[in-house]
């Protein structure tokens, strides 16, 4: 226990002198306790948690609207998740890729005044049987893929390719395809499912 050792060292000095140091020693504690609490309450006028997008944005509006805060952060630096850190010139998600879009001009101005932000444009493609494809899905993925030019075509074919799912099933139950599903996986992991070929309809 944390208060073992001044136990230990003031019953060297008898049972009254023991009382009375642990009284003294309480009573400090609770009076500091209490002034060091009083100031702090204080002292600021907001405690944020978490120095990330929300707690860095509103330690900066309440600070320009003259309040104290008090950041705390369990990482050592600011920013949460869109932290970047500088390595060789690059700017390195930390903790995982992060994109801030905007159509909001004020909003776009106010983040700029803080930081320069690097001029991006997210443009994933896959890769499939040698084609590449845009990703997310969107009207040129399905130009690419099926021809189509119109969002009218391409629900028309997504329709249709659910008509085919469905045609493929024959008639099996959601039941039967969740066995299916678990004869796959012991098949790969070796596990097995309760249900057994007697439990399909």
């Amino acid at each position: 226990m944390s208060g073992s050792k001044p136990l230990n060292k003031v019953n060297l000095f008898g049972g009254f002198d023991c009382f009375l140091y642990l009284c003294v020693q309480t009573f400090a504690q609770y009076f500091f306790g209490r002034y060091n609490q009083s100031l702090y309450m204080k002292h600021y006028d907001y405690l944020i948690v978490g120095s990330g997008l929300f707690g860095a944005t509103f330690a900066y509006f309440a600070a320009k609207a003259g309040k104290k805060c008090l950041v705390i952060d369990k990482r050592s630096k600011l920013g949460g998740n869109v932290y970047c850190e500088n390595i060789e010139g690059i700017n390195v998600h930390k903790y995982g890729a992060h994109i801030f879009h905007t159509n909001n001009k004020k909003v776009w101005d106010f983040v700029n005044s803080l930081v320069p932000f690097n001029r991006y444009t997210n443009s994933p493609i896959a890769n499939y049987k040698g084609e590449l494809y845009n990703l997310p899905f969107n009207m040129n993925t399905f130009r690419q893929m099926w021809g189509v030019t119109t969002p009218q075509e391409a629900k028309a074919r997504i329709e249709e390719q659910k008509a085919e799912a469905v045609a493929a099933l024959c008639g099996r139950t959601e039941r039967y395809l969740r066995w299916k599903a678990c004869r796959i996986q012991v098949l790969r992991y070796g596990s097995r499912d309760r249900e057994s070929d007697a439990d399909v309809e």
